[in-house]
Protein backbone atom coordinates (compact mmCIF):
# COMPACT_ATOMS: atom_id res chain seq x y z
CA UNK A 1 0.00 0.00 0.00
CA UNK A 2 2.94 2.34 0.87
CA UNK A 3 4.65 1.46 -2.25
CA UNK A 4 1.43 2.18 -4.55
CA UNK A 5 0.89 5.59 -2.68
CA UNK A 6 4.81 6.86 -3.16
CA UNK A 7 4.35 6.01 -6.79
CA UNK A 8 1.06 8.30 -7.31
CA UNK A 9 2.69 10.65 -5.29
CA UNK A 10 5.60 10.89 -7.77
CA UNK A 11 3.50 10.57 -10.50
CA UNK A 12 1.39 13.49 -9.86
CA UNK A 13 4.70 15.49 -8.86
CA UNK A 14 6.05 14.68 -12.24
CA UNK A 15 3.37 15.90 -14.09
CA UNK A 16 2.98 18.82 -11.62
CA UNK A 17 6.33 19.33 -12.98
CA UNK A 18 5.22 18.93 -17.02
CA UNK A 19 2.46 21.11 -16.77
CA UNK A 20 4.26 23.84 -15.27
CA UNK A 21 6.66 23.79 -17.84
CA UNK A 22 4.88 23.80 -20.77
CA UNK A 23 2.78 26.70 -19.18
CA UNK A 24 5.97 28.98 -19.55
CA UNK A 25 6.41 27.67 -22.64
CA UNK A 26 2.77 28.81 -23.60
CA UNK A 27 3.52 32.26 -22.68
CA UNK A 28 6.60 33.32 -24.71
CA UNK A 29 4.86 36.04 -27.20
CA UNK A 30 5.86 35.01 -30.50
CA UNK A 31 6.22 37.59 -33.48
CA UNK A 32 6.66 36.41 -37.05
CA UNK A 33 6.50 38.55 -39.79
CA UNK A 34 5.91 37.60 -43.38
CA UNK A 35 8.67 36.32 -45.04
CA UNK A 36 9.76 35.39 -49.36
CA UNK A 37 12.49 33.73 -48.23
CA UNK A 38 11.09 30.93 -45.24
CA UNK A 39 7.70 29.18 -44.95
CA UNK A 40 5.63 29.90 -41.69
CA UNK A 41 7.03 26.17 -40.75
CA UNK A 42 9.81 26.86 -41.42
CA UNK A 43 10.47 30.01 -39.58
CA UNK A 44 8.54 28.37 -36.45
CA UNK A 45 10.85 25.50 -36.36
CA UNK A 46 13.97 28.13 -35.84
CA UNK A 47 11.69 29.90 -33.19
CA UNK A 48 10.99 26.76 -31.71
CA UNK A 49 15.06 25.62 -31.67
CA UNK A 50 15.81 29.19 -29.49
CA UNK A 51 12.81 28.44 -27.14
CA UNK A 52 14.04 24.74 -26.78
CA UNK A 53 17.49 26.13 -25.85
CA UNK A 54 16.85 29.06 -23.97
CA UNK A 55 18.80 28.64 -21.10
CA UNK A 56 20.40 31.04 -19.31
CA UNK A 57 20.52 31.08 -15.83
CA UNK A 58 18.51 33.19 -13.83
CA UNK A 59 16.62 34.43 -17.43
CA UNK A 60 12.46 34.36 -18.62
CA UNK A 61 12.41 34.41 -22.10
CA UNK A 62 9.53 37.13 -22.92
CA UNK A 63 9.30 37.19 -26.66
CA UNK A 64 10.73 35.48 -30.40
CA UNK A 65 10.61 37.72 -32.90
CA UNK A 66 11.38 37.11 -37.05
CA UNK A 67 11.50 40.26 -39.29
CA UNK A 68 12.91 39.05 -42.82
CA UNK A 69 14.74 42.34 -43.21
CA UNK A 70 16.02 42.46 -39.96
CA UNK A 71 17.53 39.08 -39.96
CA UNK A 72 18.69 39.75 -44.05
CA UNK A 73 21.00 42.21 -42.56
CA UNK A 74 22.31 39.92 -39.87
CA UNK A 75 22.84 37.27 -42.49
CA UNK A 76 24.60 39.05 -44.95
CA UNK A 77 26.64 40.76 -41.63
CA UNK A 78 27.29 36.85 -40.80
CA UNK A 79 28.24 35.76 -44.25
CA UNK A 80 30.57 38.64 -44.39
CA UNK A 81 32.46 38.98 -41.21
CA UNK A 82 31.47 36.14 -39.03
CA UNK A 83 31.27 32.24 -38.82
CA UNK A 84 29.50 32.51 -42.70
CA UNK A 85 32.81 33.62 -43.88
CA UNK A 86 34.77 30.49 -43.22
CA UNK A 87 31.59 27.87 -42.91
CA UNK A 88 30.85 28.16 -46.66
CA UNK A 89 27.45 28.19 -45.37
CA UNK A 90 24.78 29.27 -47.91
CA UNK A 91 22.68 32.46 -47.21
CA UNK A 92 19.34 30.65 -47.77
CA UNK A 93 20.40 28.22 -45.42
CA UNK A 94 20.75 30.86 -42.46
CA UNK A 95 18.03 32.89 -40.24
CA UNK A 96 18.61 34.96 -37.34
CA UNK A 97 15.71 35.04 -34.80
CA UNK A 98 15.50 37.73 -32.21
CA UNK A 99 14.53 37.61 -28.49
CA UNK A 100 13.71 39.97 -25.65
CA UNK A 101 14.07 37.99 -22.12
CA UNK A 102 14.59 39.33 -18.64
CA UNK A 103 17.17 37.93 -15.96
CA UNK A 104 15.86 38.31 -12.39
CA UNK A 105 17.78 39.78 -9.46
CA UNK A 106 18.29 36.64 -7.86
CA UNK A 107 22.63 36.53 -8.79
CA UNK A 108 22.42 33.00 -10.53
CA UNK A 109 23.52 34.95 -14.07
CA UNK A 110 27.55 35.18 -12.97
CA UNK A 111 27.75 37.02 -17.06
CA UNK A 112 24.50 38.86 -17.26
CA UNK A 113 23.36 41.76 -14.99
CA UNK A 114 19.34 42.07 -14.09
CA UNK A 115 17.15 43.92 -16.10
CA UNK A 116 15.29 43.68 -19.60
CA UNK A 117 17.29 42.29 -22.85
CA UNK A 118 15.84 43.13 -25.96
CA UNK A 119 16.26 42.47 -30.25
CA UNK A 120 19.13 39.66 -28.91
CA UNK A 121 19.89 37.63 -31.96
CA UNK A 122 20.39 33.88 -33.00
CA UNK A 123 22.04 32.83 -35.89
CA UNK A 124 20.76 29.18 -37.12
CA UNK A 125 21.93 27.54 -39.91
CA UNK A 126 20.56 24.09 -41.64
CA UNK A 127 21.81 21.62 -44.05
CA UNK A 128 20.68 22.18 -47.43
CA UNK A 129 17.23 23.60 -46.78
CA UNK A 130 16.65 20.58 -44.51
CA UNK A 131 13.86 21.43 -41.42
CA UNK A 132 16.37 20.79 -38.73
CA UNK A 133 17.95 24.32 -37.18
CA UNK A 134 21.02 24.38 -35.41
CA UNK A 135 21.82 27.58 -33.57
CA UNK A 136 25.45 28.42 -35.00
CA UNK A 137 25.94 31.69 -33.08
CA UNK A 138 24.25 34.29 -30.58
CA UNK A 139 24.48 37.85 -29.08
CA UNK A 140 24.37 41.65 -29.98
Amino acid sequence: MKKLAKTLFLLFVVSLLVACSKNDTDKIEVEIKDSDKFSQEEIESAANTVKDNFSFPGAKLLKVRYDEKESDKNVDLYMKNGKGSIKNINPDDAIVIFTDFEVDKSEDNPVLSPGKYENYSWILIRDNGSKDWTIDDQGY
